[in-house]
């Protein structure tokens, strides 16, 4: 909705000075807290206070300030007395043998592994019946998978419940017993447990028992949409990324360059190298013609920045994918969704980390030019091809002017500029820089961070920079209220060429041929046709500066109430503000540039712009969001149930204000009252919308052996009619853990969990036009209505623009997904494998094509657009310790195709050219572009040839032209021979191979990327490109370049003969790191010291030569590869 607005820049920057004094308050002051609350943890042993604590309180308390592990039944302590604990300097053994007296649970330390397992402590059971006289002996040691005996194992007998435990040894004795069939029974914390029928008679029985360890990462927290589960448990399709494998890469500030080839299903496509840019995220390809970006969703609110956060900060990210984890976000998720959690305190002494890295990058690859003397060789050559050849009246160079170009005799009339070398740098460097700091006690724990990012361009006036501040604060407020508060700031400057902009200026200076001066022998610059002025002079800022601010606050607040009389039950309540503010101003200035003529005179040119002029810009964003609901989690036996019912709503309001003066008597000053006051522009707008919805979960486990979910969301938008607001988006999905099935145990001991699942679910997209119910209307820029009189007046009318739509809605996605996870052998092989197929309708669509042009006025989009899409995703891990070896490979593969079903066309169109039955167009980065041209059938030989064929598009086709094809076979080409070919564009296929080794402290990483079934669109009609060299000649008849022209338009028409198969392999990151010892760390009080190497886009194999496969036919900043240096010091 468009609101006319205008801000006063004073009341900007004064809110914007207040906002950020506010947060360096805020910061100093938790620095403060936190440093007074975790003073006391000093030493590295464990030092621990509490009275009357529950056990399991107590325990985390150990566990935080060890580096241990610790497994055991929740549930089972908290049937613990409570225990009071004095602790000062103390070893890990004697504060578990402090905690653990007295109460019935046996505890074991596995130094090897860096595991604390706990368990009950089983007593001899009286029997429940009186046994007869038996002389029966059952005796049996009980091991781990590799032989080391498991002591306070407890070993039962049935029917009789007989029960002890293991001794030190691991071995356990029964005697006395009746001659029967018995069931041993063993378990342990940590461990799979054991079941074997036996027959006691005279002779005694002897086992070994070897137990399996449980798969520890099964039972690791995994973060969904509004809740949490377990790698065991959950149901839904989904991929994660932790930081330590995410910071790998030291190359970019950007978080969505660190993603790509990680995660199955996470498409990432990146176009330019600008300083600051960040790569295109797509979730499982595309299914709409309209916005495809996912829903990023970080610390749990929607519609934040990825690119503004500080990779420093990042926890763990993930991507969910299926109907199951992602429509509790309804409306806006039926793309996917991209969830982002940030770091947290731990309890125990503070710990203080400080990371630095220098990165030094340089172009994967440029656009190779050819010099001068080539230029104007193959120029001359496309003038002889069409009989233009007339060096005399300047159409073409002669023989003389051919050597001077050759030998560089005379450098102002006939130059040989190589403009690569003259405007780029032939590397840049990045910085960052990060300090946090991380700890607290059991009421209160933080995370606090700083960090600086700055990155240069390849031409001066670029440049990115950016500072980060957060703090993440978890209070316990009482034994039951307990509150969070995140809080952050991104602060960013981002400088670019005045007038064009910097993208502008490498595009000039690809447009430009050799053959033009960049500066004469009397040291000034030249004026150049093709750049509009001079790039050389842009690129180091004489035309002037283009600065840009952004701003980003963003706060959330939780709190959670246990209720203490329902058991599993909290009431919830989230609120979050994030405020975004962008201030840019560009001031624009005349330069010096020069012309010679044929008497060797210089003549100042006339440059652009012809005086100063300041533009200044400011926008401002904010977000409310209120949530407050219910949840409850309990087990009862074997049963686990959960449930969430939330409500939710978010109020979004933007506005701008622009304003420009020309008239400036200096190019000094650039204030803009300084400017003429009779020559200001302005102008302003301003958008709101609304959202509000329900959210619910049920989840039903049994054993961890069969699950079930039921998710919902009731969503409503404002940008819809009053009638189309709501929607319902429900979900369902199921899992069945096959391997905790008794069957299995027969199937394969090594095959150590097992598990198929299953979701269908709707989703909705609202990220659409708003408001297309309303009647719009357009000034008019003509005159419009004159009231009469002797000399006539005109006035501006309003007119309607475009037609209403009252039946506007959302976009509808239907997904269904199956798929499988297994582990065999522990880590030696893991597995997991999605198959999915989803239908989105009611796409909105222009309808043009359907209705006659004469309506005389605009017509909405409607809802009739259906796309279907299906693909796999597969993800291998396999990983091997050997003492200090180990080693790891985990590929990843994403396969997505789509389909559109229905496109909105007339019948009349033939069926080549409707979009119906083709895939969803990608052009030039566009979702829903298609590309339209001609299919090539190679070039044209003779002229024979040419006769025989179809009719050619144009007269004065000849030899070494491109011939197209006669699609609708009437015997000429003609614009109902073009055709769809923009899907091929975008991959396909996407994927990744990780893979490292580690010996003690040294490690290596390495990530290797890739995409297939994908083509790049290589014309870029730029004058001197190599690859003109192979061009079409009667001797040179197998060229890849039709014969050269200077105005052929039958070459330069779209057509797939310019369409590369662009699949690449490129070893996307090397990391080499070190961790210096303990003993030397001891010296300077630190924990430890990470020191690393690495490099990115190192090499790429592709059967495409000309510029990076990733961004084919892009006219931009070139993609980067890089080198770094970097550590990370931990106290």
């Amino acid at each position: 909705m468009q609101l006319s607005n205008c801000y006063g820049h004073f009341f900007a920057r004064s809110l914007l000075k207040k906002t950020m004094l506010i947060m360096r308050l805020n910061f100093f002051l938790i620095v403060v807290l936190c440093l007074h609350v975790s003073a006391k943890g000093v030493s590295q042993e464990i030092t621990l206070s509490l009275k009357e604590a529950s056990l399991e309180k107590v325990l985390t308390g150990i566990k935080k300030q060890s580096t241990y592990h610790f497994f055991y039944d929740a549930q089972l302590l908290r049937q613990s007395a409570p225990v009071s604990i004095q602790l000062k300097n103390a070893s890990l053994r004697q504060a578990l043998e402090q905690a653990m007296r007295g109460l019935p649970f046996t505890w074991r330390i596995d130094e090897e592994n860096k595991l604390v397992t706990i368990g009950r402590k089983m007593v001899m059971a009286r029997p429940l019946m009186e046994l007869p006289s038996a002389s029966g002996i059952v005796t049996g040691v009980v091991v781990d998978h590799q032989g080391k005996p498991i002591p306070g194992a407890t070993v039962s007998l049935r029917p009789f419940n007989r029960g002890t435990v293991t001794k030190e040894d691991g071995s356990f004795t029964f005697r006395n017993l009746a001659v029967g069939n018995y069931t041993v029974i063993v378990t342990f914390v940590g461990f799979g447990s054991f079941e074997r029928n036996i027959k006691v008679g005279e002779i005694p029985v002897q086992l070994t028992i070897s137990l399996k360890p449980v798969l520890t990462e099964l039972n690791a927290s995994v973060i969904i949409g509004y809740g949490t589960t377990t790698e065991r448990n959950k149901t839904e399709s989904m991929s994660s990324v932790r930081s330590k494998e995410l910071t790998e890469n030291h190359s970019s500030i950007a978080v969505s360059d660190m993603l790509a080839g990680r995660l199955p299903g996470l498409y990432a496509v990146k176009s330019g190298g600008a300083p600051g840019a960040g790569s295109t995220l797509f979730v499982r390809g595309l299914s709409t013609f309209n916005n495809s970006a996912p829903l990023v969703v970080i610390d749990g609110i929607p519609d934040r920045r990825l690119d503004d956060l500080n990779a420093n900060d990042i926890d763990v990210i993930s991507v969910l994918k299926d109907a199951s984890a992602i429509s509790v976000y309804g409306a806006r998720a039926a793309n996917g969704v991209i969830l982002v959690t940030t770091k947290k305190g731990n309890i125990g002494k503070p710990s203080i980390t400080f990371a630095a890295n220098v990165v030094n990058q340089r172009p994967t690859q440029y656009y190779k030019q050819m010099n001068a003397f080539d230029y104007a060789t193959t120029y001359n050559e496309a003038l002889k091809n069409e009989g233009l050849y007339q060096p005399g009246v300047g159409m073409g160079f002669s023989d003389e002017a051919l050597q001077k170009y050759k030998d560089g005799s005379d450098p102002n009339y006939y130059p040989n500029v190589n403009w690569i070398d003259e405007v780029l740098a032939t590397s840049l460097w990045q910085s960052n820089y990060n300090l946090s700091a991380a700890g607290g006690s059991e009421n209160i724990r933080y995370f606090i961070s700083g960090g600086y990012s700055k990155n240069s361009g390849l031409v001066p006036v670029e440049g990115y920079s950016r500072y980060n501040l957060r703090s993440n604060l978890e209070a316990k407020v009482t034994r039951d209220l307990k509150v969070t508060m995140n809080l952050s700031g991104s602060f960013s400057k981002q400088n670019s060429e005045a007038v064009y902009g910097s993208e502008y200026v490498i595009s000039n200076m690809y447009s430009t041929p050799p053959i033009r001066a960049n500066r004469f022998t009397n040291g000034l610059y030249a004026v150049v046709p093709e750049q509009r002025g001079n790039a050389y002079q842009q690129s180091i800022g004489a035309s002037g500066y283009n600065l840009t601010n952004t701003n980003i606050f963003n706060s959330v607040v939780n709190i959670q109430y246990d209720i203490p009389f329902v058991k599993g039950l909290s009431l919830k309540a989230n609120g979050s503000f994030d405020k975004l503010y962008t201030f840019g101003k560009r001031f624009a200035t005349p330069y010096d540039m020069y012309s010679i003529n044929a008497a060797g005179n210089f003549k100042k040119a006339t440059p652009y712009p012809t005086e100063p002029y300041l533009r200044e810009t400011f926008a401002q964003t904010q977000s409310l969001t209120l949530e407050a609901g219910a949840q409850y989690d309990r087990s009862f036996g074997k049963h686990d149930l959960s449930g969430l019912l939330l409500y939710t709503q978010t109020n979004n309001t933007g506005d701008n204000f622009n304003t420009q003066r020309s008239g400036f008597v200096s190019s000094s000053l650039s204030q803009l009252d300084l400017g003429d006051p009779t020559r200001v522009t302005n102008g302003g707008s301003g958008t709101q919308n609304a959202r509000r919805g329900l959210v619910g979960r049920l989840s039903y486990n049994y054993a961890s052996r069969y699950l079930f979910q039921f998710n919902f969301r009731y969503d409503g938008s404002d940008i819809f009619p009053p009638d189309q607001r709501y929607g319902f988006f429900p979900s369902l999905s199921a899992g069945w853990v096959l391997s905790e099935e008794p069957f299995m145990d027969n199937v394969s001991n090594d095959l150590d969990f097992l598990k198929v699942r299953a979701s269908w679910g709707q989703l909705g997209n609202d990220r659409v036009d708003p408001y297309q119910f309303l009647t719009t209307y357009a000034l008019g820029a003509t005159p419009g209505y004159s009231l009469g009189g002797a000399t006539p007046q005109y006035y501006q009318t309003l007119s309607p623009n475009v037609l209403p739509n009252p039946v506007f809605t959302w976009e509808r996605a239907v997904i269904a997904n199956i798929g499988v996870e297994a582990h065999y052998k522990q880590d030696l092989l893991t597995l997991e494998a999605d198959y999915f197929q989803k239908r989105t309708k009611d796409i909105l669509a222009p309808p043009a094509q359907q209705v006659p042009a004469v309506i005389g006025i605009g017509l909405p989009d409607i809802n009739s657009g259906i796309v279907d899409t299906r693909g796999l995703e597969v993800v291998l891990s396999h990983a091997q310790h050997f003492g200090k070896f180990s080693y790891f490979i985990s590929p990843n593969f994403s396969f997505s195709k789509n389909k559109v079903v229905y496109y909105p066309e007339s019948q009349s169109i033939p069926e080549w050219q409707k979009a119906t039955g083709k895939s969803i167009g990608y052009f030039y980065n566009r979702v829903g572009t298609q590309a339209v041209g001609y299919i090539s059938e190679g070039l044209y030989q003779s002229e024979e040839e040419i006769t025989k064929g179809p009719k050619p598009l144009y007269p004065g086709t000849a030899p070494g032209d491109i011939r197209y094809k006669d699609v609708d076979g009437d015997g000429a080409i003609t614009a109902r021979d073009q055709v769809f070919f923009g899907a091929s564009f975008f991959p396909k296929i996407q994927y990744g191979i990780r893979w490292g080794v580690k010996y003690s402290s040294l490690e290596l990483n390495v990530l290797m990327q890739g995409a297939g079934d994908v083509q790049g669109y290589a014309y870029t009609n730029l004058p001197a490109t190599t690859d003109k060299l192979d061009r079409w000649t009667p001797t040179h008849t197998n060229a890849s370049y039709p014969r050269l022209w200077y105005n052929n338009q039958n070459n330069e028409e779209s057509s797939d003969y310019w369409a590369r198969n662009t699949a690449y392999l490129r070893v996307k990151n090397i990391e080499l790191a070190y961790g210096l010892p303990g003993s030397v760390l001891q010296r300077i009080g630190a924990k430890s010291l990470r020191i690393s190497v690495s490099a990115n886009n190192l090499f790429t194999f592709t059967h495409f030569k000309s510029f990076d496969p990733e961004s084919a036919g892009q006219v931009r900043d070139p993609l980067m590869k890089s080198f770094a240096a970097g550590l990370t010091l931990q106290f």
